[in-house]
C-alpha cells in the first residue's frame, strides 16, 4: 500500500490526535534493524509513521522512546521481556500488544517480505495473520468508529477486478455473509465493545467500479441485513496508481 492508501484507511477508522506523536528517526530505524538483523518493508515503516496521528485503538509499540511519544513499550523492550520469561520464538518481531499477552508481529528472517503473525499467549503459539483480502472470506478486515457519523463500520478491501464476474459475486457474497454472522453472533461486541448502541455500516471499499450485478448484489443484500441494523454501502477507490 502507498502512504495515501495507509492514511485513507487510517482515517476511515480513528479520529486525529491534537498532537501527533513523534516519528522515529532513521537512525532509530537503523538501530532497529541492527538489532533484529533484518531490514522493514517500506509499508510497515510508513504505517508506523501515519499511526502516529492517530487515536489507534490498542498498544502500539514505540520504535523509540525519544522526544514525544507514547507510554507504550518499545519493540526492542518488548521483545527483550518476552524472550526472557515467555514462550517465544528468537524470530518474532512485537510491534502490536493486543492485551494478555497476545501480540501482532513481524518475522526477522523474512524481513521486507513478513507477513503478519498473531502471537497467542495462553498457548505460545504463532499464527500468520490472514492478510485484508477479499479471498479470505471467514476474516472481517476491519472494524472501526467512522469520525464524522460516530458509525460503527466493518470494512470489506475489494482489490479484485470483474473479469471473472461470478467467482468475484460468490466470493461477495461469502463475505458479506461472514461479516452478517460476525454481528448476528454477538461477537462484533466481544471484539469491538465500542460498536454498542451504534448504527453498524459494512464498506465495500473496491479498486475497480461495480459492474451491475455488483449493484444487484449489494442492493440485494441490504435488503436482506436491514433487518440486522446493517447499512451497506459502496465506495469505490482506485488508488493513486489508476
Amino acid at each position: 500500500m502507498t502512504r495515501e492508501e495507509i492514511e485513507n484507511v487510517l482515517a476511515s477508522l480513528f479520529k486525529k490526535r491534537t498532537v501527533p506523536f513523534d516519528s522515529a528517526t532513521p537512525q532509530d530505524w537503523n538501530k532497529l534493524n541492527e538489532k533484529f538483523g533484518t531490514h522493514f518493508s517500506n509499508e510497515f515503516i510508513l504505517f508506523m509513521e501515519l499511526v502516529n496521528k492517530y487515536q489507534f485503538r490498542g498498544e502500539i509499540l514505540n520504535i523509540t522512546r525519544g522526544g514525544y511519544s507514547s507510554s507504550n513499550d518499545t519493540i526492542a523492550f518488548s521483545y527483550d521481556f518476552e524472550m526472557k520469561n515467555g514462550d517465544w520464538q528468537k524470530d518474532m518481531i512485537p510491534f502490536y500488544n493486543i492485551g494478555n499477552g497476545d501480540y501482532f508481529c513481524l518475522s526477522a528472517s523474512a524481513g521486507e517480505d513478513s507477513p503478519v503473525f498473531y502471537f497467542y499467549h495462553d498457548d505460545g503459539r504463532f499464527e500468520r495473520y490472514s492478510d485484508m483480502a477479499l479471498e479470505n472470506t471467514e476474516t472481517v478486515d476491519a472494524v472501526g468508529i467512522e469520525n464524522n457519523s460516530d458509525f460503527a463500520v466493518l470494512t470489506i478491501a475489494d482489490e479484485w477486478d470483474w473479469q471473472v464476474e461470478r467467482t468475484h459475486l460468490l466470493a461477495l457474497q461469502a463475505k458479506l455473509n461472514a461479516y452478517f454472522r460476525f454481528v448476528e453472533s454477538g461477537q462484533i461486541l466481544e471484539s469491538y465493545p465500542e460498536a454498542a448502541g451504534r448504527q453498524l455500516v459494512i464498506d465495500v471499499i473496491g479498486k475497480f467500479p461495480l459492474p451491475q450485478s455488483g449493484i444487484d448484489l449489494l442492493t440485494h443484500a441490504s435488503d436482506a441485513c436491514a433487518g440486522l441494523g446493517i447499512r451497506i454501502r459502496y465506495r469505490h477507490y482506485p488508488g493513486p496508481q489508476q
